[in-house]
Formats: C-alpha cells, sequence, structure tokens
C-alpha cells in the first residue's frame, strides 16, 4: 500500500464549496498527482495520471495538482467497515481517479490508476467498468517523531 498526503486547498470566498484537495507522494515529498492532457489519454475512457514536482511547471493544461474534489461515496461499499468511502474526481476534466482491473505488467502486485471518461459510453466488453471508491484513513502523526 502506497500512501499519499491530501492537502485541502483553499478556495477563498468559498466556504461552502466542495473540498478540493492536492495529493502528493509521502513517499516522493513534493510531487503532485496530476490528470494528463487530452494527448496523454490512454484510449477513449481512460487518462493517464502522474505524478510531477509542482516547482516552475504550468499545469494549466493539465488536470492538477488543484483540480481534485472529494465526494462522499453515494454507493454503500461491499465492506461496510470501509466508512470513509470517497470518489475523488477531478475538476478540471470531470473525470474520477479509479484503480485499472489490469495487474501492472512489470510487477503484478500493482494497479495501474486512471481517470474515467464520464461522458463515454461502454459498448464493449474489452472496456472496463471504473472502480472509483476510496477509503481515506487519517493517520495522526507519531508522538515520537
Amino acid at each position: 500500500m502506497l500512501d499519499w498526503l491530501l492537502e485541502p486547498v483553499r478556495q477563498q470566498g468559498q466556504e461552502n464549496a466542495p473540498a478540493f484537495v492536492r495529493l502528493s507522494s509521502i513517499k516522493h515529498p513534493g510531487e503532485y498527482l496530476i490528470a494528463g492532457t487530452d494527448d496523454l489519454t490512454l484510449d477513449e475512457n481512460r487518462r493517464k495520471v502522474y505524478t510531477w514536482k509542482e516547482t516552475g511547471t504550468d499545469f494549466s493544461e493539465w488536470g492538477g495538482p488543484h483540480d481534485w474534489l472529494l465526494l462522499e461515496n453515494q454507493i454503500p461499499p461491499e465492506d461496510q467497515s470501509a466508512s470513509n468511502s470517497f470518489i475523488i474526481r477531478n475538476k478540471k476534466f470531470n473525470e474520477d481517479l479509479y484503480v485499472s482491473k489490469e495487474q501492472f505488467e512489470l510487477n503484478p502486485k500493482y494497479r495501474a490508476v486512471y481517470t474515467w471518461r464520464q461522458d463515454i459510453k461502454i459498448e464493449n466488453s474489452a472496456s472496463e467498468a471504473p472502480i472509483n471508491a476510496w477509503e481515506i484513513i487519517i493517520q495522526k502523526e507519531n508522538p515520537s517523531s
């Protein structure tokens, strides 16, 4: 399991707005999750996501790093103990972050993560339906560190 830091993004004058977050890698500090541009989509249904160091990069064409919304998942999870179930949506593209059913070809322990292009209809069995429920676990800092 890999850990991510969810940092709230302040929206001036929008106190009741949905919760925008930046997602950064704990293993690689300063690398933020972004959704790729239209020319970096995997296929008609999936957009690739990346981490990138934010310094000096123009992300105006990309979906991130400030473009992620946390939305409460309205579909009950299969595991009822997962009470902190959320959808993570990219605001710029209106696409949900999801885990692919396909295992990462270089290591069978890992799966790829994409955003799902919601405006595309699933017409063939080769397309996979998105699994987009994410459990958010709040970890308190170790008092000894």
